[in-house]
């Protein structure tokens, strides 16, 4: 179990930003382990330790992690992983839908780099998961005063949201939110965001612009 868990975190710390320090536990919580499976934990944990010992992952300062951008790449080509970047979208998304709830952007700071390489990288994509990303790069972004660069972040996760899962959905609906929210901040809050439909345009008139909710995922 242990050599299985070590392949399965090189092949996820490769999907992470290379050459950028990795949280110690957002690398192990992108293998998606029960919090009460103590023993796999402890395998997972062996897993990262063998790593360590081979020199395919650096131990940093304050106990974070770091892979060299050559090995980063070698280890996408030669340990393919399908789950392994779904993995991390989804470990980097729980890590950031939490550091953005505290409402303190420092809290933010470790996991920045990869929030951004994988909003980057996400953003030919039209799925959910990149949606979220986006989203919640947007908020970041936001509450630190990059208002310029949250609002195509905030109206890319719309567009797919509107797209893939429809206006009335209560994630198109939070950001549609997200982005009245953004406009409130910068003081150019319209009646109604411009639609491209007559059902957004419907929804838009009976939403309450004047008063948007904090943003939200």
């Amino acid at each position: 179990p242990a050599d299985a868990h070590a392949v399965a975190l090189l092949a996820r710390a490769a999907r992470l930003a290379p050459g950028e320090a990795i949280p110690r536990d957002l690398l192990l919580a992108t293998l998606r382990l029960p919090e009460e499976d103590r023993s796999a934990r402890r395998e997972a944990v062996r897993g990262l330790n063998r790593l360590l010992a081979l020199g395919l992952l650096e131990r940093l300062e304050a106990g974070a992690l770091r892979i060299h951008r050559l090995l980063s790449a070698f280890a996408r080509q030669a340990a393919p992983d399908d789950g392994a970047l779904a993995a991390v979208e989804a470990a980097v998304i729980d890590a950031a839908y939490a550091a953005n709830a505290s409402g303190a952007p420092a809290q933010m700071a470790p996991l920045l780099p990869h929030l951004r390489f994988l909003a980057e990288a996400a953003r030919a994509r039209n799925d959910e998961w990149a949606a979220t990303l986006f989203n919640e790069y947007g908020i970041y972004l936001q509450m630190v005063g990059d208002y310029a660069a949250a609002r195509p972040l905030y109206e890319r996760a719309l567009a797919i949201r509107d797209q893939a899962l429809g206006p009335a959905h209560p994630d198109t609906a939070a950001s549609l939110n997200n982005l009245a929210a953004l406009l409130a901040d910068r003081g150019s809050t319209p009646r109604r965001v411009r639609c491209s439909n007559a059902r957004w345009r419907s929804m838009s008139r009976r939403w309450d612009w004047r008063t948007p909710t904090p943003p939200r995922a």
